[in-house]
């Protein structure tokens, strides 16, 4: 069977929704989802619109929900600025492979690492050098030149200037440490930014294939993708808008009521919780 992949080579940058939402959607940020008008708790959009998911082509490729055709090149301003994985990269195409039942991503190789130089000991210690459109690392500071860097402290934690700082309760944003950097004014920071979850480059698409997302809690994105079994079974909820045709989740031959959840079950030693909150995706929790 014929299927279709990306292949990123090494750094990337996409858009993204700050919904300041309680609930996992950073896939539909990934599917180039549309979110509703409505809000239902903490700003969750009521439900997205996703077309596309409904009557994917075979033979194409899909990048923030936008159809791509073998050999195609997604735009360099539309690739990840953020890692995936761990690599970086700056290029992505439409390519067909042979070998597979799903369409997933070839990955590209060492993304940041500085190929083919010679190595200098003893190594000296260095502070990377970010900046918020950049994957990669701009520069390094090191040995003595380190201390004329300014330091930061958010949650206890110091940082020198240019380092990368995870939020703490916020497993999707990450600041910069800047001179005059102040943990108190995270919000509306230049220097802070929300991280991307583009599992077509990292995860393949499983979306289209009838799969839905499942997170960790305290985790931003994705870590796997599930598939519907004949085993699950639904529980009903309490529902948030009755007769409504937008406010359902499909689930291979399941249909869900927004509310409604599986019946918890055991995978491989671990809990799984799933419910149809923002249709029109479930999403699961492992625990």
């Amino acid at each position: 069977m014929k299927m279709n992949v990306f292949l990123p080579l090494l750094l990337a940058a996409a858009m993204h929704l700050a919904m300041g939402c309680d609930k996992p959607i950073k896939h539909y940020e990934a599917l180039g989802c549309s979110p509703s008008c409505r809000r239902i708790s903490k700003g969750c959009p009521a439900s997205f619109t996703c077309p596309h998911l409904d009557n994917p082509a075979a033979d194409k490729c899909y990048f923030l929900g936008k159809a791509y055709s073998p050999g195609d090149e997604v735009p360099f301003e539309l690739l990840l600025d953020e890692e995936t994985n761990g690599l970086c990269y700056d290029a992505a195409s439409c390519l067909i492979t042979y070998d597979t039942p799903n369409i997933t991503i070839a990955m590209g190789s060492t993304g940041c690492n500085s190929i083919g130089q010679i190595p200098v000991f003893p190594l000296p210690v260095c502070v990377s050098q970010y900046k918020t459109d950049s994957c990669c690392p701009v520069k390094k500071v090191c040995d003595s030149d380190i201390a004329d860097l300014a330091t930061c402290t958010l949650a206890g934690q110091d940082y020198k200037e240019g380092e990368k700082m995870p939020v703490p309760g916020n497993p999707c944003k990450k600041c910069i440490c800047t001179p005059g950097f102040d943990e108190t004014q995270i919000d509306g920071n230049p220097n802070c930014f929300e991280r991307k979850c583009l599992h077509e480059v990292s995860d393949g698409q499983p979306a289209y294939y009838g799969a839905i997302p499942v997170y960790r809690t305290n985790e931003c994105c994705p870590v796997t993708w599930r598939m519907p079994k004949p085993t699950d079974r639904v529980v009903k909820g309490r529902p948030y808008c009755s007769a409504d045709a937008t406010m359902i989740c499909k689930y291979g031959n399941l249909t869900l009521d927004a509310g409604d959840s599986l019946e918890p079950f055991s995978e491989n030693g671990k809990m799984y919780d799933c419910k149809c909150a923002v249709p029109p995706l479930m999403h699961c929790i492992e625990t």
